[in-house]
């Protein structure tokens, strides 16, 4: 029988420290001892459902005390737990659970398969924490450490998601690599604002329970505040975090970073490296706390770990693999590197029982990354005297210039030294020329907004050789990021060919333009110039419903809005039943009528999209604006009318208007801004005349 398991660790820890704090979140705290008995009423009423050993069963990884039962409830069963990403929509997560022939999904109402049995995650914790007496079940027996344990899909950066399936035997070598990795003591209490649908996410979680640690659950770093108040309330010693998140922290603030900070006894970060000048800047202000860098995979979980505060001198490197870690590097011939330093460049491999048992049902690709008892990784990587492995980027990133090979970690790690920039990204891009191949071009976000270009140029030509020099450079407000706040380099080269496609059309139409051609009208050839120019208000809908791909698509326009410090805090709810639709407006009429306040009216319309906001974001209602505009201008493009109803915004306050969004899980936090009404026009609506004397040149 497997002794090794999460649920052993959880058990004995029920005994050991039954009092301690186990897990928190801001409504719920559970010790050892109790969160041992909710898993085992949750398993009990799982078993009802007629789960059993080795079925798969989906979990919406809300970061909450509600995921955590049920993870580990699924765990108790021998069943397979599979994480699904709370930022998924419902197409996403019904694939999911087909790929992986999911028997049960434990989610949100909102994001119901119909292909699949389905159980409320509310609910079920509801009926959980409400049981006076435990419910017991029998704890299933783990035979096999090669029975798979947990399947966790890819963040997607190398293309569609793949589900990696992790053994017993990898679960207990994650959490113990983990736990030594980073030194996670017992005392300690991690506060933990990661994604649960992902890897660093879920190694941190299991990592604690199997030391005994306690936890607190925190929904990301959008407030700094939030993080404030966790690390004094819960008296934190640790946490866990990503770079590109940790930045909008760190921008909020500001000079409290070293006070709030610097109560933590270290900070573990995780999916994507820090900047050799980032950590530099954290050992100075946080001279207290140690700074740990892990390089982990997906398929391996944490394997190489770095602890500034103890190597010092290796701050360019991504850290040294464990004891139970077995590292090598491997050219593409097949031969395997023996040498030292950056000369002896190969692909890294990793032996350990860390390793994943395969990609679900994807022979082919387990077929490539599991070779000889080797994790094939796609990471270019040399190593120093020391062990120490320093990351030259991944294969198919590397630049080929000329006949030379260019690391473009190599120069975003000089570049980010440069005293105008924030964060940069070197990718390659074909030569226009057709000379060299590929050339090397430099995105850069600035931190002021100002850029020198040959002064860049200049700083780069004294660190490195000229081949590796960036021959452009591009500006933007925020480098693209995945779900996990990775780096995304295939966004970056759509940028780059939508930035010199634009150019070679300018040039074009210059050229149109010298020979006597008439340059195209804009106001007909563009759509989006058209959308704009056509849109107005429609209040009276015809009895025809959108369809549901075609509100989806006009919703997730609001995503793509600006966000002021890209907080991103915004919320959009969706009604799109007649009835409710109906209910909801007589709500609003009578508490309108109640405060005297004017309701242009709406009538028969498809759907509703209610813009929501936190309140503590002081551009929330900027945003949401643009979020409205963006929604409405979608809308026109599918032909579909639509109007900005605004009385909402001023009766939020109201107890029955808000126990309602309360209902549709709208937070209390949360200030309804904007509600549109969505519908295809009923009869001709004619467009107001505009005042187009209102634009002036200043000469």
């Amino acid at each position: 029988m497997v002794k090794k398991t999460i649920i052993a660790d959880l058990e004995k820890y029920a005994q050991k420290l039954p009092d301690k704090p186990a897990v928190s979140d801001k409504k719920v705290q559970l010790t050892y001892k109790k969160l041992f008995e909710k898993v085992q009423t949750e398993a009990a009423i799982l078993q009802e459902h007629e789960v059993g050993c080795s079925d798969k069963i989906a979990v919406l990884a809300v970061s909450r005390v509600d995921y955590v039962i049920a993870y580990l409830a699924v765990q108790y069963l021998g069943a397979v737990s599979v994480p699904i990403d709370k930022s998924l929509g419902l197409a996403a997560i019904e694939q999911i659970c087909e790929q992986t022939q999911c028997k049960l999904f434990i989610g949100d109402e909102k994001q119901k398969p119909d292909s699949i049995l389905f159980v409320s995650l509310k609910n079920l914790t509801k009926q959980v924490l409400a049981e006076d007496c435990v419910k017991t079940v029998s704890l299933a027996r783990i035979e096999d450490p090669e029975q798979p344990s947990e399947m966790l899909f890819t963040s997607g950066t190398t293309g569609i998601p793949k589900g990696v399936v992790l053994s017993y035997r990898a679960i207990a070598a994650s959490m113990e690599n983990t736990s030594n990795g980073n030194g996670l003591k017992q005392e300690d209490t991690m506060l933990l604002p990661l994604p649960l649908g992902h890897s660093f996410g879920m190694r941190v979680l299991r990592a604690c329970i199997h030391t005994g640690a306690s936890i607190v659950l925190q929904n990301g770093f959008a407030f700094a505040r939030d993080t404030q108040i966790s690390i004094d309330k819960f008296f934190c010693t640790a946490m866990a975090c990503v770079p590109a998140s940790f930045g909008v922290m760190e921008l909020q603030m500001k000079e409290q970073l070293p006070e709030i900070l610097g109560k933590l006894r270290y900070i573990e970060f995780g999916a994507g490296s820090l900047s050799p000048q980032k950590k530099r800047e954290l050992m100075a202000n946080l001279p207290n706390t140690e700074i740990h860098n892990t390089w982990g995979s997906t398929e391996t979980g944490g394997a190489i770990f770095l602890n500034l505060a103890s190597n010092s001198d290796k701050y360019t490197s991504i850290g040294k693999p464990l004891e139970s870690v077995t590292v090598s590097i491997y050219k593409e011939d097949g031969t395997q590197v023996i040498g030292y330093g950056p000369e002896e460049v190969g692909r890294m491999r990793l032996k350990g029982d860390l390793e994943m048992s395969g990609y679900w049902k994807r022979e082919p690709e387990t077929a490539a990354a599991l070779v000889d008892g080797w994790l094939v990784t796609n990471d270019l990587v040399y190593r120093d005297e020391d062990g120490f492995i320093y990351m030259l980027g991944r294969a198919d990133d590397m630049i080929n210039t000329g006949g030379e090979k260019v690391s473009p970690v190599e120069v975003e790690n000089i570049a980010s030294g440069y005293e105008q920039v924030k964060e940069c990204a070197c990718v390659g891009a074909p030569d226009p020329k057709g000379i060299l191949g590929e050339i090397p071009v430099l995105f850069v976000v600035s931190k002021s907004g100002q850029f020198d270009e040959n002064g860049m140029t200049k700083y780069l030509s004294e660190r490195i050789e000229r081949f590796k020099l960036p021959q452009a450079y591009v500006m933007l407000e925020e480098l693209p990021r995945n779900r996990m706040q990775k780096l995304d380099r295939r966004e970056l080269r759509t940028i780059w060919k939508e930035k010199t496609s634009k150019r070679d059309t300018d040039k074009t139409t210059q050229k149109s333009n010298e020979t006597g051609m008439k340059h195209p009208d804009t106001s007909i050839g563009s759509e989006l110039i058209r959308c704009i120019k056509s849109r107005h208000s429609v209040r009276h809908f015809e009895d025809r419903p959108i369809l549901k791909e075609i509100l989806e698509s006009i919703a997730e326009c609001g995503i793509y809005a600006p966000s002021g410090k890209n907080m991103q805090t915004w919320r959009f709810t969706i009604l799109d039943d007649a009835g409710q639709i109906k209910q909801w407006k007589q709500l609003i009429l009578n508490q309108a009528a109640e405060r005297k306040v004017r309701v242009s009216g709406f009538e028969n319309p498809a759907a509703l999209i209610l813009i929501s906001n936190d309140i503590r974001n002081k551009n929330g209602e900027k945003d949401s604006s643009c979020a409205a505009e963006n929604i409405m201008l979608a809308a026109t493009a599918y032909g579909i009318g639509s109007v900005w109803i605004n009385a909402l915004s001023t009766m939020c306050d109201d107890e029955t208007i808000r126990e309602q969004l309360r209902q549709w899980e709208i937070p209390d936090r949360h200030q309804v801004y904007a509600m549109i009404a969505l519908g295809y026009p009923e009869g001709e609506v004619k467009s107001p005349k505009r005042n187009l004397n209102v634009v002036h040149y200043v000469k």
